[in-house]
């Protein structure tokens, strides 16, 4: 309905935010100063890798505070031995990727401090 670069009146103004929000608000209005308004598309980059890694993280550790308790559980006796060895790998693969992805982000970090120390002498 509308498209970046579109120039809207104000009583269409209305109509556009609500169909904007309606669509997941991909699109926003740059007022023109004369009762106007120009449809801007909104472009959100891609997630680095480091952002994506940082994300996971945080993921992960979330689902580790969650798991916590199956532990309550464990030592309720909810859960058989073969059951409770099942959650143990779980939770190891979980700090295994965790681990790997605090290597990419230190890694980026040092890449990126010794980019600004290159920048700055």
């Amino acid at each position: 309905m509308y498209k970046d670069g579109q120039i809207i009146n104000k009583q269409e103004h209305i109509a556009f935010a609500n169909w904007t929000n309606a669509n997941g608000g991909k699109f926003c209005s740059e007022p023109l100063g004369d009762g106007t308004y120009k449809i801007v598309e909104v472009v959100i980059p891609e997630p680095t890798e480091y952002e994506k890694a940082q994300a996971r993280i945080t993921e992960l550790k979330q689902m580790l505070a969650d798991a916590d308790y199956w532990t309550s559980k464990r030592v309720d006796g909810e859960y058989t031995d073969e059951e409770w060895t099942e959650k143990v790998a779980i939770r190891k693969a979980w700090r295994a990727e965790i681990n790997e992805l605090e290597l990419v982000v230190a890694q980026t970090e040092v890449n990126e401090t010794a980019e600004q120390i290159t920048k700055n002498n």
